[in-house]
């Protein structure tokens, strides 16, 4: 029986292992006033700030459920304590369905945990004619344009790869840049804001499935979340992590008829 044991957590060990490090994930479906639950099983729950009150909708990326409704002002944003799960170091990926409604020239916050650490932005810039370019910006790379006076629901993924110092923005699953040389993330210890940098840069809109991840995603688990084949929970690992899953699933078989 301890055998039988031992080989099933290595086996459990090596199928969570190779899932995506999910560390948080806002989906806006507790439609709650004040709270925003973390379904990434590690307890980062989101309170809102400044006595206000959290607004939701029922326009969707994929017509279901509720998303966060953001009116740009200061008490409308939600903060998650810090902790050890979102004090990401190193690799980092961000992703979100994000529906900005404001064509002034600012600077809107979808995730801020701010000096030290990771701070991804929407910011609108005038480009002297009258157009406004919204662009996404990450502390520590440059910013890269992810739509122009779109209206519509847009999906955006950022990753960080501490091992080649780039930056890989996505729009819609589709590569916009890559940057090189970008500095290695640093763990930061100050709370997170969704919504906001503390109590300025409000976003003003509608945002979606909010996730963060201690791991960089693959452009094929960024298009799964897209596409909406896969939630944030949900994405799968690559084809060759597969195979260690499988090949541990056959061990632990094997093993459970060696003990019977």
């Amino acid at each position: 029986m301890k055998l039988k044991h031992l080989i099933t957590a290595s086996a459990c060990m090596v199928a969570l292992g190779s899932q995506a490090a999910l560390v948080g994930y806002w989906d806006f479906e507790d439609a709650s006033t004040t709270t925003l639950l973390d379904g990434s099983g590690n307890g980062n729950m989101a309170t809102v700030q400044s006595g206000g009150t959290l607004g939701y909708s029922t326009d969707t990326p994929f017509s279901s459920g509720s998303s966060l409704s953001l009116d740009g002002t200061a008490g409308t944003s939600a903060q998650a304590l810090s902790s050890a799960s979102l004090s990401v170091a190193g690799d980092l990926t961000l992703v979100a369905w994000i529906k900005p409604i404001t064509s002034a020239d600012v600077s809107m916050q979808i995730l801020s945990k701010n000096t030290g650490a990771y701070r991804w932005r929407i910011q609108n810039i005038n480009t002297g004619n009258g157009n406004f370019n919204n662009r996404s910006w990450i502390q520590g790379g440059q910013s890269t344009q992810v739509f122009a006076g779109s209206t519509d629901w847009i999906h955006i993924a950022v990753v960080l790869d501490d091992a080649t110092n780039t930056k890989t923005t996505y729009r819609n699953g589709v590569l916009l840049q890559t940057t090189t040389g970008v500095a290695t993330l640093l763990a930061g210890t100050a709370n997170l804001q969704i919504g906001a940098n503390g109590t300025t840069e409000v976003f003003n809109g509608l945002m979606d499935d909010v996730a963060i991840y201690s791991s960089t995603l693959s452009a094929t688990q960024i298009g799964q979340l897209v596409d909406g084949s896969r939630d944030p929970i949900t994405v799968i690992p690559e084809p060759a992590t597969l195979g260690l899953i499988m090949g541990a699933g056959v061990l632990l078989i094997g093993a459970r008829r060696f003990m019977i």
